[in-house]
């Protein structure tokens, strides 16, 4: 992985990668959003209620012409950093509540964002989808000859969004979708 940037000022992300992939595609990997976590016994509060999460999403095989290339934004972004970060703030703390992800993921996801935009200068007929284990991809086994991904994630976590060429009338078959604020589309779809 590339060295840690100071794009924050703050040593917590790393470089933002973008690359053409293989998609790993298995619609099992949906069912993940049932399994229980801490504060959700039932899983995902969004399983099917959001028109990007399962089972509303359409599988993966129905949103890209998968015989088009695929490219992976991937943004790095350092927990260790954070916890740093953090810790000045609020020196008070538990290392759970420093690290929450609520104090976080807006941050990474507008560079998730921005990353998505530099993919679009270079391809600009693709969709990018935020969320793509929704439609059935692997995303640790997509981008693992990228990045190692750790699950959980200790000293990096790893936000990634999958583009693809979509499908024709993808916008008509899956208007909720297609309008979703996390299914980004290139200027020339």
């Amino acid at each position: 992985m590339g060295n840690p940037s100071s794009a924050d000022g703050l040593n917590r992300f790393g470089e933002t990668i973008i690359e053409e992939v293989v998609l790993d595609i298995d619609l099992k990997v949906r069912r993940l959003c049932t399994r229980p976590y801490k504060g959700h016994p039932k899983g995902c509060p969004n399983w099917n209620t959001r028109a990007t999460c399962p089972p509303k999403a359409p599988a993966i095989t129905r949103v890209f012409d998968l015989a088009d290339p695929c490219y992976a934004v991937i943004v790095p972004f350092s927990l260790a950093g954070q916890l740093l970060y953090m810790r000045g703030k609020h020196p008070g703390w538990s290392v759970a509540r420093l690290l929450n992800s609520r104090y976080w993921q807006g941050t990474v996801r507008k560079a998730l964002r921005a990353g998505v935009e530099r993919l679009f200068e270079e391809h600009p007929h693709l969709v990018v989808l935020e969320c793509p284990e929704a439609c059935g991809v692997l995303v640790t086994r997509t981008v693992s000859s990228l990045v190692d991904i750790e699950w959980p994630p200790k000293a990096w976590d790893h936000h990634v969004a999958i583009g693809g060429r979509p499908l024709p009338g993808l916008r008509e078959r899956y208007p909720e979708f297609a309008a979703a604020d996390n299914v980004h589309w290139g200027p020339a779809t």
